[in-house]
């Protein structure tokens, strides 16, 4: 019974989460009970969408929330998820944003790009794809891994290490105080 499952796994969640963030179960229960409905139905459109069997393989990962460290990219992150799509690895990026209409944001193409290019570092071979699972009207998106965004990604890096040691100067405004 799915709904029974995500229920349980909601429950579970919330649990979770009074140990860590110290919030009373009860507070979150019920808010957190009122996204199965959404999140089944998005399951259901999935499914239809893409087939049974490959959103499966998207949600029973291959490997789950990894930490890499590329020294050769100098570059870290958690790949949340890495699936095994048509034989592939494929990271999974999960985002509790609400999708854009079609497609991925570009922030989340950036982190799959990241997700990607470490990938490739820890399990060899190259990733030309991942997944974005976005909670929030639970959709998921496949996408492409483009050059682009794996130069933006080289980019930032760049940017953030000539930044050295030395943290930006604060801005102190309205917001602050």
């Amino acid at each position: 019974d799915p709904e029974a499952a995500l229920r349980s796994h909601v429950e579970m969640a919330c649990r979770d989460a009074e140990i860590v963030y110290g919030l009373p179960v009860e507070k979150i229960m019920d808010e957190a009970i009122g996204t199965v409905d959404d999140i089944l139905a998005g399951l259901r459109m999935e499914s239809a969408r893409m087939g049974r069997d490959r959103l499966a393989a998207i949600l029973d990962p291959y490997d789950r929330a990894q930490a890499v460290y590329s020294d050769r990219l100098r570059i870290s992150g958690v790949i949340d998820r890495v699936a095994l799509l048509d034989g592939d690895r494929c990271p999974v990026v999960v985002c509790a944003s609400r999708p854009p209409e079609h497609g991925v944001y570009a922030a989340d193409r950036l982190r799959l790009a990241a997700c990607a290019m470490l990938a490739e570092e820890k399990y060899g071979g190259s990733v030309g794809r991942g997944v974005v699972e976005y909670v929030c009207g639970w959709r998921v998106r496949e996408a492409d891994v483009r050059k682009s965004d794996r130069m933006a990604v080289l980019s930032a890096r760049n940017r953030i290490a000539q930044m050295g040691s030395a943290m930006p100067d604060a801005h102190r405004g309205a917001w602050c105080v």
